[in-house]
């Protein structure tokens, strides 16, 4: 399917990029044509928008995305349970001013509705005491389905 594909209800007549449902649809009623699909491009625009919300220096803005009970194991250090990595976040925020971070080649290696876990390589491009400074390594962030949203239970970044 694309952005111009349609789906259309039984009985009706089906052209070029247009799927007969079997069944009546129902108004608001979710369509899966492609489960794996659906799944891959949930999780992607998850880690995307957890990138944003992390780029943005805000804590209460990254909150959402980690479990409560979360671990997290940075360059420098394990962090435990939210406030650890709060704490982990904003001492990273004062240290490096004008941070820009960015995720790319990101690969899930393990997919499921329950639980997933991605590969990636980071880039943090910033100032530290007065000098540029740019980091760059790689993260694995496994994702677990908790109350019917994804969350990070752990986040491991090295060089």
């Amino acid at each position: 399917m694309n952005n111009t594909d349609v789906i259309i209800g039984k009985g009706k007549l089906a052209g070029k990029g247009v799927y007969i449902a079997l069944r009546d649809i129902k108004k608001g009623e979710a369509i899966t044509i492609n489960d794996k699909i659906e799944l891959q491009r949930e999780l992607d625009t998850f880690l995307e928008a957890y990138e944003e919300a992390a780029d943005s220096r805000d804590f209460t803005k990254v909150s959402p995305f980690i479990a409560d009970d979360a671990t997290f194991w940075f360059t420098n250090g394990q962090f435990s349970g939210k406030a650890e990595i709060q704490k982990a976040f904003e001492d990273t925020w004062a240290n490096i001013q004008e941070e820009k971070y960015k995720v790319s080649e990101v690969k899930w290696v393990a997919v499921t509705y329950w639980a997933s876990a991605c590969t990636y390589k980071f880039k943090s491009d910033g100032i530290v005491n007065g000098k540029r400074q740019i980091y760059e390594g790689h993260g694995t962030n496994i994702v677990r389905r908790i109350a019917g949203r994804w969350r990070i239970v752990h986040e491991h970044l090295s060089k």
